[in-house]
């Protein structure tokens, strides 16, 4: 299944990036009607971005394509993994100081942002996180008041990925994102797709 098949079909898309693609992305979908949303990739508001992706200049290439294409109005969004101590080697601090710089890019840019813990049984790093985007009224956070009160209080919800999330590779083959077969962890409470809970409360 193409995308341009998804595109003539109204089926809302997303392209998921790191972001070394993108203007190969961009040039495919610049002239369909109904743009798929670019989520890209982005773990610092700096070239801390590169030591975590181990991409030297991938920070400003990203930065630089978006303002380039505002033109376009391509909807991108912007996705950042937070990660605590001593994960990257060559960022022994984490990323976690670099959440306020992000909000305030993302306003900058007008691209909308979504946060997620690296490991969300990480009890630590997801109070921090949750404190942060519990602090900000910046209306380009996409993670929602319950969302960000639950990084803070426990795991109170039910898994939805199975509901809401189809994720195809380049081939138009649905990858298997259901937590009866799920090729991250196997264990919601480890979940990768943390953002797409419905909450209890």
């Amino acid at each position: 299944m193409s995308l341009l098949c998804l595109q003539k079909n109204s089926i809302k898309m997303q392209i998921s990036t790191n972001g070394l693609e993108l203007n190969k992305i961009i040039k495919n979908i610049v002239d369909y009607i109904n743009k798929p949303i670019i989520n890209i990739s982005l773990d610092a508001a700096n070239e801390d971005h590169d030591i975590i992706r181990d991409s030297k200049g991938l920070f400003n290439k990203i930065i630089t394509v978006i303002k380039e294409n505002k033109r376009h109005n391509i909807p991108f969004t912007f996705n950042a993994t937070i990660f605590s101590e001593n994960i990257i080697p060559s960022l022994p601090d984490g990323n976690i100081k670099h959440v306020s710089n992000l909000i305030a890019l993302s306003v900058g840019l007008k691209v909308p942002i979504n946060f997620q813990p690296y490991a969300p049984e990480d009890e630590g790093l997801r109070k921090k996180l949750g404190l942060i985007l519990l602090k900000s009224d910046s209306p380009y956070i996409l993670n929602t008041l319950s969302y960000r009160k639950t990084l803070i209080d426990s795991h109170n919800g039910e898994c939805r990925v199975s509901w809401i999330n189809k994720s195809l590779d380049i081939h138009g083959k649905e990858l298997p994102t259901n937590k009866d077969n799920c090729y991250f962890c196997k264990e919601c409470s480890k979940c990768y797709y943390s953002c797409v809970w419905i909450f209890n409360s």
